[in-house]
């Protein structure tokens, strides 16, 4: 059984030790690329490490397969890459660890939107000399506890007005808008003598998904979804919505758990959870690549 490696670096395998020029490393089980590493950056990205093959067989007297296992995802939003050292005009990357973009944050704006961050890699590897991988960390909109909320520039702030508070509105000024999401947010744990559960909570959710009606609300601290005012029940096989929005494609809502509800709409999400706390009568929310649908 082949195992892949999931640690980061530049890998490859070959079914003998070849020449014997190159050591003994195991036959056909993942080998890191040490010399690699040290001697032409094959941690730096993947096409960095894939050209290692051609030298490496020569040198080694085998046939070889190569693969890379990219570091992490940073988690705060951003534009970045992986790059090696270059010509020195951009200053030392560190090899193999995402660099953020900071030129182009403060001179071309590609914190913006993926589409920008990624044209930045032509120019950047123009100019630096090098060969580079890219990737961007778009802002997560989110809503949490007694609600700490995120928008979609990061900022963030906290609820404190009980009723209805309007969250999402795509177009924003749009008589009808293709997505609105709004929530209800009360003093459900009111008079119980805890100070922390007496705080203002999300207690009910409404998306209106262009022609579809999808509510969420707790009752007696269970999450109840309902799409279009008929109860929708746990299931991993999604329902497809937005019959009359032909804008986009993917767009469906599963409910995976009794505490989880997920719509999708092409590469955005909206995610709506219910913690599993004690006093666990609220909802909480995250939102990924709301940027794709403009303003």
């Amino acid at each position: 059984m082949d195992i892949m490696p999931t640690s980061h670096g530049c890998y490859y395998k070959q079914p003998t030790s070849g020449n014997g020029n190159c050591g003994d490393p195991p036959p056909n089980e993942w080998t890191l690329d040490s010399w690699g590493k040290d001697h032409t950056g094959s941690f730096a990205n993947e096409e960095h490490c894939l050209k290692r093959k051609a030298g490496h067989d020569s040198a080694c007297g085998t046939t070889s397969t190569w693969t890379y296992v990219a570091p992490p995802l940073p988690t705060s939003p951003g534009c970045y890459y992986l790059s090696t050292k270059g010509n020195g005009e951009c200053g030392e990357a560190t090899e193999g660890v995402w660099t953020v973009d900071t030129w182009g944050t403060e001179n071309v704006d590609s914190f913006k939107d993926e589409e920008t961050c990624m044209k930045r890699k032509a120019g950047h590897d123009s100019y630096c000399g090098t060969t580079s991988t890219w990737a961007y960390v778009g802002p997560k909109v989110s809503g949490s506890g007694d609600p700490h909320m995120v928008n979609i520039l990061g900022e963030q702030f906290n609820l404190w007005r009980l009723g209805e508070v309007e969250l999402l509105k795509i177009p924003r000024h749009a008589a009808k808008p293709l997505l609105h999401m709004v929530v209800n947010v009360s003093d459900a744990g009111h008079y119980t003598n805890n100070d922390c559960v007496e705080a203002p909570y999300m207690t009910a959710m409404n998306l209106s998904l262009h022609g579809d009606e999808l509510g969420i609300s707790m009752v007696d601290d269970k999450m109840k979804v309902f799409l279009n005012g008929v109860p929708l029940a746990p299931s991993f096989t999604p329902v497809k919505l937005g019959k009359r929005w032909r804008e986009f494609d993917g767009f469906s809502v599963v409910v995976p758990s009794d505490y989880h509800v997920k719509v999708d709409v092409g590469k955005a999400s909206i995610d709506v959870i219910q913690p599993r706390h004690p006093q666990h009568f609220f909802s909480q929310y995250g939102c990924k690549w709301i940027r794709e649908f403009g303003s």
